[in-house]
């Protein structure tokens, strides 16, 4: 379940009594890319310069035996990005050369910087473990920068922009994207298995198109090991779309990891009342969910919390 990283949603007891073990803080924004830890590769949010709410966080939770996984927005940056504004050949390209708001996923220079981020997480908070969002391309239409077109010609021998189009080889671009993502994955496996921290990341819900569009095969992930948990963010007001989507997903991570279903409380689309949040809760279990995310904190109501400790 997601918290705002603010000392006035520290509400670490209350969910405790409501049956959550696992927080998942957003420590980087996708407004300037800057990031709610204190961090000496990127600019920070003004607060941490008074106090660190993470460490605040870490600590009470610790003292609460709940676990804490901070995520980040990966690949995606934000407007004003300062990231973007010191490396500027690391932003980011649409088809016609518009440039994007996102981090070149591609480039191991990017890669590289926000696995150390993750590791500074991990070197200096109490952490359980660490969490990935936006672990993927916008959509379809990137990344066309320099890099990766000479990248995709050296080994494909096409160029990227004329199979994009819908010529001959566009499978070819759909799996050099995805490698692009598992290749970042693969070196958090490494970093967390390392540390003896957990893995945890927020999925696209369709996995065929979450794969083909957004370059994002969260469902071989888990096969290859890669996570200790999988969230895919299933947030709908409908019963009938989780009936679809959750029996799917568990057949397609083949036990490999935990599946914990994203219920949207209040969220781009959903806007769940209290009755309509135990709906969803109960039929997760009923289908098999090994768990749930609740997406997100801020919009749990007192309601919602005395209903959580009935279910």
């Amino acid at each position: 379940m997601q918290i705002n990283v603010n000392s006035r949603f520290f509400e670490v007891k209350r969910l405790v009594e409501a049956g959550f073990d696992l927080i998942i803080p957003r420590v980087k924004w996708v407004v300037q890319g800057c990031v709610g830890f204190r961090s000496k590769l990127r600019p920070v949010i003004p607060v941490v310069a008074q106090w660190d709410p993470l460490q605040i966080l870490t600590e009470e939770c610790r003292n609460a035996s709940i676990k804490v996984h901070p995520y980040m927005c990966v690949f995606n940056e934000g407007e004003d990005s300062a990231f973007l504004k010191q490396h500027p050949e690391f932003q980011a390209v649409g088809p016609e050369g518009t440039l994007l708001n996102w981090s070149c996923p591609s480039r191991y220079e990017v890669q590289n910087h926000l696995l150390a981020l993750y590791e500074e997480i991990i070197d200096n908070y109490d952490v359980a473990g660490v969490h990935m969002d936006y672990i993927r391309y916008d959509d379809d239409n990137m990344c066309f920068c320099t890099h990766c077109r000479e990248a995709f010609k050296r080994r494909y021998r096409e160029d990227a922009l004329a199979v994009h189009s819908g010529g001959y080889g566009k499978h070819f671009w759909m799996d050099f994207r995805e490698e692009n993502i598992r290749r970042f994955v693969r070196s958090m496996r490494k970093l967390t298995a390392e540390r003896g921290k957990e893995l945890s990341a927020a999925t696209w819900s369709t996995y065929l198109w979450g794969k083909e569009g957004y370059g994002q095969d969260w469902c071989a992930w888990a096969r290859e090991g890669l996570l200790d948990l999988s969230c895919p963010m299933d947030y709908t007001n409908s019963l009938d779309d989780l009936k679809d989507l959750i029996p799917g997903q568990l057949a397609a991570v083949e036990g490999k990891c935990p599946l914990w279903v994203g219920i949207g409380k209040k969220s781009s689309h959903s806007d769940l009342s209290p009755q309509q949040f135990a709906e969803q809760i109960l039929l997760c279990r009923q289908l098999g969910a090994d768990g749930i995310t609740v997406f997100s904190h801020v919009a749990l109501t007192d309601e919602d919390l005395a209903l959580l400790k009935r279910l």
